[in-house]
């Protein structure tokens, strides 16, 4: 199940031995704890708290991720002057894109952290 359900979050461009780290991470989560995670996180609705927000935002999405990216388009466009960077499939753009594409995902993080320090 743990492999089968990770294997959907991945773009087929992942290495095998990248594949089988976040695998071997995975499964060092007891699995009791694990189910209950996963339950309470496809369970809740957050959108009342979502519109709520007036922080600055990042929301960082990938177009082949199990999180359906237009589910970030909306928390995009009911947070005012959120920013929204959705990662391709050709980029990484599973649900791991901060490990498939590290150097996209890590220089959006410090441009929006620092916007005006230039990151090449």
């Amino acid at each position: 199940m743990t492999r089968s359900l990770l294997a959907s979050m991945v773009t087929p461009a992942m290495s095998k031995e990248q594949f089988e780290w976040i695998v071997e991470c995975n499964l060092r989560l007891p699995r009791a704890i694990a189910a209950t995670l996963l339950y309470n996180h496809t369970h809740m609705d957050w959108r009342d708290q979502i519109v709520r927000i007036r922080k600055q935002t990042l929301i960082i999405a990938g177009r082949k991720s199990i999180i359906p990216w237009t589910s970030q388009v909306w928390i995009n466009q009911s947070i005012p002057g959120s920013e929204l960077e959705i990662f391709e499939a050709s980029e990484g753009g599973g649900h791991f894109m901060f490990i498939e594409n590290p150097e996209k995902f890590n220089r959006r993080v410090l441009q929006f952290l620092s916007p005006s320090l230039e990151v090449s």
